[in-house]
């Protein structure tokens, strides 16, 4: 039996480069940091993908540009919780730092075949960001 839900949250990173006080995740504390390894979350993803037919995936941490499997981790989330022949929306959430060093022709394949979409939070106004 497969449960049909809204959203599910799926935590890939709990890396940050900002420290922004009052973080939703707690990034900003640094007492957990590093990627989730998507070989280590194959066996409980694809549990779940038995189990939850979610209409959009959020994937997010800290950062989840900032984790170097990224474009695998939507691949992987976008492919185990399909259903038939179209694909559950994945969202990543980012603070959007990172966007420009996304291989365009990568990130084109992820919005276009596997229905990415992002969500971008803005900070601050400093010209760094």
């Amino acid at each position: 039996m497969t449960f049909n839900i809204s959203n599910l949250d799926i935590v890939i990173t709990r890396t940050c480069q900002l420290n922004c006080s009052g973080c939703l995740t707690f990034s900003n504390h640094n007492q957990v940091k590093g990627h989730i390894d998507l070989a280590t979350a194959s066996p409980w993803l694809e549990f779940w993908a038995s189990k939850l037919k979610p209409d959009t995936i959020h994937v997010f941490g800290g950062e989840p540009l900032m984790h170097p499997d990224f474009a695998e981790w939507v691949r992987t989330v976008a492919s185990l919780f399909r259903d038939g022949d179209s694909f559950s929306k994945v969202n990543a959430q980012t603070n959007g730092i990172k966007i420009t060093q996304i291989d365009r022709d990568v990130l084109a394949d992820l919005i276009h075949n596997y229905n990415l979409q992002l969500s971008i939070s803005i900070h601050n106004q400093l010209d760094w960001y």
